[in-house]
């Protein structure tokens, strides 16, 4: 199975659109409908932003035919309440595991003790079902874990009122940040484990002409 490959306009990196579809991605890896409604609700909102004072029907009927198709902003909050502990959880699992076989070859079963942890985290009890981890954070979230680790450590998206994963013009920066995470994690194999933290083939994939634009080398792994 070929890992998808993200959408994005290396003519524009620093796009709103761009940034809509790596926001698109981190939170529905795994749902290409609520991605196209998504899509369909910034539409709305970019459309509302150009709209002169004085409209002509045109804008109007385009701006109802993209709102049929739209999520509306209480949709959306619910989906990233619900959404985003598991994908931070699953950023979380790569870096603090990839953390601990850095700083120490040697550990041992380093992805299990992270992964109890964000388990923990996030269903509280210690006996909840490990399915739900298995399933809710580790299957469904693992394409993405990348993005996520590069949220948590670029530490930007949603404060002061930032957008999500981050400010437009600094999603060139934000990429980068995922994809060093990515090849590392790739290359990252705790002793006593038989693949390394993001198995290959599994991640999404930046577009080529993406990756050759990209800031790199910045990433260091915090103590």
């Amino acid at each position: 199975m070929t890992a998808p490959i993200l959408p994005l306009d290396a003519s524009n990196l620093a796009s709103e659109k761009n940034l809509g579809i790596v926001g698109a991605w981190m939170l529905w890896p795994t749902d290409g409908e609520w991605r196209k409604r998504y899509f369909s609700t910034l539409a709305v909102e970019d459309v509302l932003s150009r709209l002169p004072s004085t409209m002509s029907r045109g804008p109007i009927t385009a701006l109802v035919s993209l709102a049929r198709a739209a999520a509306s902003p209480d949709e959306i909050a619910g989906e990233w309440a619900k959404r985003s502990p598991r994908g931070m959880g699953a950023g979380r699992i790569v870096y603090d595991a990839m953390k601990e076989v850095i700083l120490d070859p040697s550990a041992k079963a380093p992805v299990g003790k992270a992964t109890e942890a964000v388990r923990t985290a996030i269903y509280g009890a210690k006996n909840s079902n490990s399915k739900h981890i298995n399933e809710d954070v580790v299957k469904t979230y693992r394409p993405v874990a990348a993005l996520w680790a590069a949220y948590i450590y670029f530490d930007d998206g949603g404060e002061d009122g930032a957008p999500f994963p981050c400010c437009p013009e600094d999603l060139p920066q934000f990429l980068g940040f995922a994809e060093d995470f990515r090849e590392l994690a790739e290359r990252t194999k705790p002793k006593h484990r038989g693949q390394p933290i993001i198995p290959r083939g599994v991640s999404v994939r930046l577009p080529d002409d993406v990756l050759a634009i990209l800031p790199r080398g910045t990433l260091t792994v915090q103590v």
